[in-house]
């Protein structure tokens, strides 16, 4: 079933599957529509936006289920609440998971962040770092920025253990996102 320029498959292995063949990511949604509002608003709102479908296709191969109807795979992913959404490896590992409703800004900052940690879950520091710097520059105000600074700071800090890449982070989320849980997080490293 389509939706704008968005394929929806139907089953989780299979959706994985073609992931696997495609080298992308496989991005299943846990939906209960249409008793779900926030699956309502995200059909209506933010998968016809052309910037949502065009990375979703880019990126990932798409399913979504109905929760109702699949209870193993709904406890499986320990779905608690709906939408959820899952970035998933082929292999079925979780790179990146966003629950409820987002305006199409915070998605797609959602679905970049989805990616940069799978740059950083596969060991490309470096192209982790640049994906999550990217967020920060594209998405300030969205709540992916503080955690894509974080992480930023991370993945510099891995390859040679260069602590100042981690001081520098916890001094933009201390200036910029002091409220966020982020800064509470890198607060041990000033």
């Amino acid at each position: 079933m389509a939706t704008g320029t968005i394929t929806w498959l139907g089953d989780v292995e299979h959706t994985l599957a073609a992931a696997g063949s495609d080298g992308k990511l496989a991005l299943i949604e846990i939906s209960q529509a249409p008793r779900c509002a926030g699956c309502v608003r995200l059909e209506a709102e933010v998968y016809p936006d052309d910037r949502v479908a065009k990375l979703l296709g880019d990126h990932f191969v798409t399913a979504r289920l109905l929760r109702s109807d699949h209870p193993r795979e709904s406890e499986r992913f320990n779905i608690m609440w709906t939408p959820t959404l899952l970035m998933l490896e082929p292999d079925g590992t979780e790179r990146h998971r966003v629950v409820g409703f987002l305006p199409v800004e915070d998605f797609i900052a959602q679905l970049e962040l989805g990616l940069a940690k799978t740059a950083f879950g596969r060991g490309n520091f470096a192209g982790a770092q640049h994906a999550f710097q990217a967020i920060v520059d594209r998405y300030p105000s969205t709540d992916a920025a503080p955690e894509a600074v974080y992480w930023a700071g991370v993945s510099g800090y891995k390859p040679n253990r260069e602590r100042s890449f981690l001081k520098q982070a916890a001094d933009t989320l201390r200036q910029t996102y002091p409220q966020s849980d982020w800064a509470k997080k890198g607060s041990v490293w000033l």
